[in-house]
This record gives C-alpha cells, structure tokens and sequence, in this order.
C-alpha cells in the first residue's frame, strides 16, 4: 500500500535511520501507528457502537433475532463468559474480508480484560483499543 511506504519512509527520514532498517521499532519509537493498526481500531470502535446500539444499524440489519444487539453477536457457547463473537464462515477471500467477519475476528483477538468488561465508555474503549494495538506494535 503506498500510503503505508511513506508512513515508513517519513519513520527513517525522521529518525535518521537507514534505508533498510525495519520500520516497526521505529514506528514505535515516534508513536506512530501502522496504517492496519488504525483501520483495525476503527473496525472495533464500530462494532462496539454496533454491539452497544450506539448507531443507526439494528440487529435486524444481520439476521439477528435476540432481544439485544449484544446478544445478537456474542456467541451462546458454554465459555461464553469470555463474550467471543461467533465467526461466519465463508469459502471465499471476499466473504472471509466483510466487515462482520473482520470485525468478529478483532473482536476476538481483544485481551479478555476489554471484551468481558461491559461498563466501558466509548472514550473509554477507544483508548483501551488504541493502547493494545500500540503494545501489539511493540512486541
């Protein structure tokens, strides 16, 4: 993608680093982020909104026939105190790419201390998300 080129080129230009030095201790040196890394945190800050009725979308909008919208996307398992979101599964590259199926897979891949905890604000949530996806540039 070229726009994440120049995200790494301004990272080593900035740094004085050398044209082969590898982007991600950089990046994460100036407190940037990777240009997936904010997609996915916009991916889970609308589907929170999503689980959480706080759009214009409805459950109805997936075939959902729950009672709440919540309901409609954490999966009924016996482990469901975890609140994972139950994954669609698709035979093609296209299907598996929906928002939905993006969206669960992020959603799941959450440390459990975001995913069970229901009380969190939307400010709230967006900055637990920000700071897990600024750890995972880390590591």
């Amino acid at each position: 993608m070229p726009l994440e080129i120049v995200v790494k080129k301004a990272a080593r230009i900035i740094t004085f680093s050398g044209f082969i030095d590898h982007s991600k201790p950089l990046l994460a040196k100036l407190g940037f982020q990777t240009i997936n890394s904010l997609w996915m945190q916009f991916v889970l800050i609308n589907f929170y909104k999503i689980m959480n009725g706080m759009t214009h979308l409805k459950s109805s909008d997936y075939n959902c026939s729950f009672e709440t919208q919540s309901d409609c996307f954490i999966s009924r398992l016996r482990s469901s105190s975890n609140r994972m979101v139950q994954l669609t599964k698709f035979k093609t590259k296209y299907g598996q790419n929906t928002f939905a199926n993006v969206a669960a897979r992020s959603w799941n891949d959450l440390p459990l201390e975001i995913r069970n905890d229901k009380k969190f604000s939307l400010n709230q949530f967006k900055a637990l998300v920000k700071r897990n996806n600024n750890l995972t540039l880390l590591n």
